[in-house]
């Protein structure tokens, strides 16, 4: 559980950094982009339930963290609506950045920049 709390307040601390470094005059979308991966980062039901995962199942923070995943994207596929839909992929995007950190597959650039993606 620890790891897994460590590993979402530095997804956070990222994500902050760099909402914090976007330029003036940046289309307003673009942060409120950023806004709501922090928001989902720190929502109840993500971090409840990956820790409600470790703690009924007896698994690592990875694999409780990618069950949370799967059954958050199961609700956002069975709405009907088609834009409520494609926020799965911001679950999915969200989710990806804690298992990058939790994997330690998250590299820093030169100047303590992070990769907001792993490069392949």
């Amino acid at each position: 559980m620890e790891r897994f709390r460590d590993a979402q307040q530095q997804a956070l601390a990222q994500l902050r950094e760099v909402r914090s470094k976007i330029p003036a005059g940046t289309p307003g979308d673009i942060a409120a982009f950023i806004d709501t991966h922090l928001l989902m980062l720190d929502d109840r039901s993500l971090v409840d339930s990956t820790v409600a995962n470790i703690r009924s199942a007896g698994i690592n923070a990875e694999a409780a963290l990618r069950r949370s995943r799967d059954a958050l994207v199961a609700v956002f596929e069975q709405m009907e609506d088609p834009y409520l839909r494609t926020r799965r992929d911001d679950v999915e995007h969200v989710v990806s950045r804690v298992q990058r950190v939790l994997t330690r597959t998250e590299r820093e650039l030169p100047g303590g920049q992070v990769p907001l993606t792993k490069k392949k």
